[in-house]
């Protein structure tokens, strides 16, 4: 028997990802290509559509197009497919209802949401929170955005960003001046340029490090300085992880999860960065019974949001199947 098959993407503000993904999770072609968002909507749209049928054409042997699921950073109007708040990146994006004509341009259910939404529902469908009903996802980056599942359902609110804005708790009330207006955001203070920023304004006051003179400075040179023992790295990076402690702690207690993924390209030292971030759970966090929440490390990486598109556009698809039965 044919088996379904979902047409993914991952727009990002300087890359669009696309993938096919069976039920399983797995992924049976890809592609890769800049977003060009500053042609505008229609062009990226139809970008997309082409993409998507190379992708279609390249998979037809394995089954059959069976939805469309697509991942956006910013603010989504889920139920409309409607793209809300973009800051910027795609300049007339906002008020498209990118959804619907996506069903249309392949005659398939279509859903769009959050990105840090869909990597959350990638990694509860089939990642590291799998057979968990209580999730939180934090992804860690540019900025920091985070995605909720309560009761086995993904959290969807009718202001549109709940449980998106874990970048957005006041860890800080003193701290730096965020873009959203806000001071001592957990994104100011916990993102990947926030621990760059830090070193390298030390290392401008001539502190001593083992990375002055350092071309490039990124958070992995920072990582190894910090596994090499170099004390003004290592410094930094403890109240790097102590802010962002305090934001999973902040988002356990309001949440409480079973687990907690944390993803992002950081995330690739591993323990290097998740031995802190538990040991301050551990230590901070109200929980019954004590350390009853799991943290972890993402298991799908980059695939994790068209994975989550692939399972959020199923279960819509799903649903709209039984609501046409009740009709009948």
């Amino acid at each position: 028997m044919s088996e379904p098959l979902y047409l993914t993407y991952d727009v990002g503000g300087t890359r669009l990802k696309s993938g096919i993904v069976d039920r399983a999770g797995h992924i049976l072609a890809r592609r890769l290509i800049p977003t060009e968002g500053a042609a505008g909507a229609d062009d990226l749209i139809a970008r997309m559509v082409a993409l998507g049928r190379e992708l279609t054409a390249e998979t037809g042997e394995h089954g059959y197009l069976a939805g469309v699921g697509v991942a956006f950073t910013g603010v989504i109007d889920p139920d409309a497919g409607r793209v809300l708040l973009l800051n910027g990146k795609i300049p007339d994006i906002e008020g498209v209802e990118v959804g619907p004509r996506l069903a249309a341009a392949f005659g398939v259910p279509a859903a769009v949401d959050n990105d840090t939404r869909l990597y959350t529902v990638g990694e509860w469908r089939h990642g590291a929170a799998r057979g968990y009903d209580n999730v939180v996802g934090v992804t860690i980056g540019t900025g920091i955005g985070s995605g909720v599942v309560l009761g086995g359902r993904l959290l969807q609110t009718g202001g549109m960003v709940g449980g998106l804005l874990g970048g957005h708790l006041t860890v800080d009330i003193h701290g730096p001046l965020c873009s959203c207006g806000n001071r001592g955001c957990l994104e100011t203070v916990g993102s990947v340029p926030a621990l760059v920023g830090t070193m390298q304004d030390h290392l401008a006051r001539g502190c001593a490090s083992s990375l002055q003179g350092t071309e490039g400075l990124t958070a992995e040179r920072i990582i190894d300085a910090v596994t090499a023992g170099d004390p003004l790295a290592t410094f930094l990076f403890a109240r790097w992880t102590a802010y962002l402690g305090a934001g999973l702690v902040t988002l356990v207690h309001a949440y409480d999860p079973d687990v907690l993924v944390v993803g992002g390209g950081i995330m690739q030292a591993g323990d290097v960065v998740l031995a802190p971030l538990r040991d301050y759970i551990a230590r901070h966090g109200w929980t019954y019974p004590k350390g009853r929440v799991q943290l972890r490390g993402g298991m799908l990486g980059d695939d994790a949001a068209l994975i989550g598109g692939a399972a959020l556009v199923e279960e819509r698809a799903r649903r709209e199947a039984r609501v046409e039965r009740q009709a009948v």
